[in-house]
């Protein structure tokens, strides 16, 4: 039996943002009252203070004038034109070919021990995930990755899978996240960063896991013909000049070494944002094709392909980020967030723990971003295990996992849609080869709750 193909990515999110419009008919609406923390300038929830409101549903004939509103709001508008700026000027750094010849040379280095570059990777942008906690810089670095998988006879989910799996797997372990982790212990009221030898073990544990399971897809998907084409022309020869950096490319490859590098300070020390990466990015686009020397119309017509690349990629961020627009607008956000977080207190006690895991799971679904997360349930849960007896440690445990575990898998995410985008794979598809995973870590977290009960941690 021939199976139908998958719908197109825009039609599974309008019946997504249809489903959301009929929610809010057939969920009541309600609000939980919020203060504005002047220290921090954080927007948190006021324990206790739920209660219902009389919204009306969103009409389904609205959901044009909805998507429009979305894409002009702030924070998804500057994720369209991030992506964007940051196709144009990887546009320009690709066409310099530094990657191949590194790739080649990578290749010559290690041969047949190829697989050995996804731990590498895995690693590196896993200290990035857990030392920022900035999963958009995800975006910033997949075209690296797909480059160099190409190279190495990979495939384009392995390569992409190398930034944003490591920059994820940081993330939830989370040992100095200041989004998720930060955030959750300070409205905790406990020391922030304090219990990290609990997630430095899961770090290692989720590390080694994506690393093997990863490597087992990468062999499989491998393409063989090239991979013999490959390595048979480096065992029977030397690298020729044509596979050596130019005097070009050396400066180019430098000036993006010294990119990167002021990047990575601005994140860490300077509190940059999206604003200031961006700009960074379209500086370096225009240095790197001057470094290549090309003229202005070669370098405007790098970013203009590079743009090109990204705007089936913007859309699909826009009608991602519409989903949550209208479910706060129909008010039944913080309606199944109650439903949720409050009716754990009901669960029999030797779960209540695993219970605010396994909520916080399924709420990431639909509240992708850490840091409003915490705002929205850590309120409610610390006075609540207080009642039940959980150490606040353990429950700000539980929920950075249920934050972490599932961060890209929802397609409300603007950050996956935004990598997906970038390497121009399609979400069903990412979908099909990354349960496996989300069932892995979803396993390793369920033990490593159970484990925080029992030694409480």
């Amino acid at each position: 039996m021939k199976i139908k193909k998958w719908p197109h990515i825009f039609v599974i999110l309008i019946y997504i943002i249809l489903f959301a419009c009929l929610l809010t008919f057939l969920v009541p609406s309600g609000q939980y009252e919020r203060l504005k923390d002047i220290s921090t300038s954080q927007t948190r929830v006021v324990p206790n203070s739920f209660h219902y409101t009389n919204m009306p549903p969103v009409p389904p004939w609205k959901i044009p004038i909805y998507i429009f509103n979305t894409l002009i709001t702030p924070s998804v508008a500057q994720m369209i034109f991030f992506v964007l700026i940051i196709g144009g000027a990887f546009e320009v750094f690709l066409t310099s070919a530094c990657i191949e010849v590194i790739s080649y040379q990578l290749i010559a280095s290690l041969k047949a021990k190829r697989f050995f570059v996804i731990p590498f990777f895995l690693t590196f942008f896993s200290i990035i995930g857990f030392s920022m906690g900035l999963t958009t810089a995800s975006i910033i670095f997949v075209p690296i990755g797909l480059a160099v998988s190409k190279m190495l006879s990979l495939d384009d989910l392995t390569g992409m899978s190398m930034i944003l799996m490591g920059t994820n797997l940081g993330f939830a372990a989370g040992m100095f996240n200041p989004f998720s982790v930060g955030i959750a212990q300070t409205i905790a009221e406990i020391p922030m960063f304090s219990g990290s030898s609990l997630r430095w073990l899961l770090w290692i544990v989720l590390l080694l896991t994506t690393s093997l399971r990863l490597i087992q897809h990468a062999k499989k998907a491998s393409l063989d013909i090239q991979e013999a084409h490959l390595i048979g022309s480096i065992n029977s020869s030397t690298i020729n000049v044509e596979r050596v950096l130019t005097a070009q490319q050396k400066r180019t490859l430098f000036a993006f070494c010294i990119f990167w590098a002021i990047v990575m300070i601005g994140v860490s020390t300077w509190q940059w944002g999206i604003p200031q990466i961006a700009t960074a990015f379209m500086i370096f686009g225009v240095i790197a094709g001057l470094s290549m020397g090309y003229d202005s119309t070669k370098i405007s017509e790098c970013y203009v392909s590079g743009f090109k690349k990204m705007t089936k990629g913007i859309m699909i961020i826009g009608l991602a980020a519409t989903t949550r627009t209208i479910l706060t607008e129909g008010q039944i956000l913080d309606t199944l967030a109650h439903a949720l977080i409050e009716n754990i207190q009901f669960l029999p006690h030797w779960i209540q723990l695993l219970g605010v895991f396994y909520s916080n799971c399924i709420l990431n679904l639909l509240i992708t971003s850490g840091s409003g997360q915490a705002a929205l349930v850590m309120p409610i849960l610390t006075p609540l295990s207080d009642i039940l007896g959980l150490t606040r440690q353990s429950l700000v445990f539980a929920f950075q996992l249920g934050d972490g575990l599932t961060n890209i898998t929802s397609p409300l995410s603007t950050t996956l849609m935004g990598v997906l985008a970038v390497a121009n794979i399609p979400y069903n598809r990412w979908i099909k080869f990354y349960l496996p995973f989300l069932g892995a870590y979803i396993l390793i977290g369920t033990v490593f709750i159970i484990l925080a009960g029992v030694i409480g941690y």
